[in-house]
C-alpha cells in the first residue's frame, strides 16, 4: 500500500454544488467558467440566461409528458380509479442515452473538449426522475408511493455519483428552502430534494456555494451560517461573501466565480 502525506496533496478539480432560489443568479456563473462547458438542462428558462455564450453546449430534457387527471389520495376502496392516459413520460430516458453515449469510447474526442459538465438544475431532474418511476410502477398521475420515493432516490443519487467521478470539473444547481428541522425547531435552508438526499448529495461535492440577489447585486455565500450550515468551500482566500455580478457580459470570466478561481 502507498501511504500519501497531506502536504502533497493538490485538487485535482472542483465539484460545485450552487445552491439558491430562482432568480439568485445560479446559473448564469456557468458562463464566468473557464474552458468549455457542456450542459445537460432540465430547465428551459436556464437557456434565457446562457444565450449568446459560444462556451456553452447544451441538451434539453423538458418534461414533455405530464398527466392531467383528477386523483383521489384516499386508500378507501370504493373510491372510483381513474385509468391511466398519456404516453410515457421520456427526459430522463433521453438524458440517460444521451450520457451514457458521451462515455463510450466512440465519443472520447468529444467528451475530451468539454472541461466543464453541468446540469441545471438538479431539482427539475429529481421530477423527471418522479415521472420516469411513476411510470415504471403504473402509477402515472397518481401521488407516489413509498417505494416510489425509494427508487427515485437511489436514482439521483447514483446519477450525481456517476457524474462527479468524471474526471471534469462539475457545476450542479439545485433550489433550496427555508424550512424547520423537526428535531431541534431551527430555521435552516434545505435542498429541495426528497429526504435523505439533503444529507447524502452534499457529501459528493467539493464546494457548496450559496447564491442570492439583492437591489440588482448578486452575491455569493462561501462560509456557512446559521441558515446555510452545509456550505463549503475549497478556493482558498475567499471572504464570507464574495461580489459575482457580472458587469459585462461579453467578459464573463473576468467577473464572478471564475474570475474568483483565477485568482
Amino acid at each position: 500500500m502507498e501511504i500519501n502525506n497531506a502536504k502533497d496533496y493538490k485538487r485535482e478539480r472542483m465539484r460545485i454544488l450552487a445552491i439558491g432560489p430562482a432568480g439568485s443568479g445560479k446559473t448564469t456563473q456557468l458562463r464566468t467558467l473557464p474552458g468549455k462547458k457542456l450542459l445537460f438542462c432540465f430547465e428551459d428558462n436556464a437557456l434565457n440566461s446562457l444565450q449568446g455564450d459560444k462556451d456553452i453546449d447544451y441538451q434539453l430534457y423538458l418534461p414533455d409528458v405530464v398527466e392531467i387527471a383528477p386523483r383521489s389520495l384516499s386508500s378507501k376502496q370504493n373510491v372510483r380509479s381513474t385509468p391511466a392516459t398519456g404516453e410515457k413520460p421520456t427526459a430522463f430516458d433521453n438524458f440517460v442515452k444521451d450520457f451514457n453515449s458521451l462515455l463510450q469510447d466512440s465519443h472520447k474526442a468529444t467528451f475530451a473538449k468539454y472541461d466543464v459538465i453541468a446540469i441545471d438544475s438538479l431539482t427539475s431532474l429529481s421530477k423527471a426522475v418522479m415521472d420516469a418511476v411513476l411510470w415504471l410502477n403504473n402509477r402515472m398521475g397518481q401521488q407516489p408511493a413509498l417505494d416510489d420515493w425509494a427508487a427515485q432516490l437511489n436514482t439521483i443519487e447514483n446519477t450525481v455519483r456517476k457524474i462527479t467521478s468524471l474526471p471534469k470539473m462539475v457545476y450542479i444547481t439545485a433550489h433550496d428552502s427555508l424550512m424547520q428541522d423537526d428535531l431541534t425547531k431551527k430555521i435552516v435552508n434545505e435542498l429541495v430534494l426528497t429526504g435523505q438526499l439533503k444529507t447524502r448529495i452534499p457529501m459528493l461535492f467539493s464546494d457548496i456555494l450559496k447564491f442570492q440577489c439583492e437591489d440588482e447585486k448578486f452575491s455569493m455565500l462561501t462560509q456557512p451560517d446559521r441558515y446555510n450550515v452545509k456550505v463549503r468551500r475549497s478556493l482558498p482566500d475567499l471572504d464570507s461573501v464574495e461580489d459575482v455580478t457580472i458587469k459585462d457580459l461579453s467578459k464573463p470570466q473576468d467577473y464572478g466565480l471564475g474570475k474568483l478561481m483565477s485568482r
